[in-house]
């Protein structure tokens, strides 16, 4: 995905950024930023987004009594 804007004048601008990655498969989530086609920073060129885990419902048991992996 790749996300454009344009600014009418140079200036010290805040992003932020909110997602929501459901199919990431234990993955962290990689972010490349970049400013009129280059990174302006070392800490630009990979940033992670790190995921929280939440879980569905309490905790289940099968018949045996044992806990069932959270969903």
């Amino acid at each position: 995905m790749t996300l454009s804007f344009n600014t009418k004048e140079g200036a010290l601008y805040c992003l932020e950024l909110d997602y929501l990655y459901e199919d990431n498969q234990g993955k962290e989530v990689q972010l490349y930023f970049q400013l009129d086609g280059e990174y302006p920073y070392t800490e630009s060129l990979a940033l992670t987004l790190k995921s929280i885990w939440r879980d569905v419902g309490g905790i289940q048991s099968d018949d045996q009594g044992n806990d069932r992996l959270p969903k």
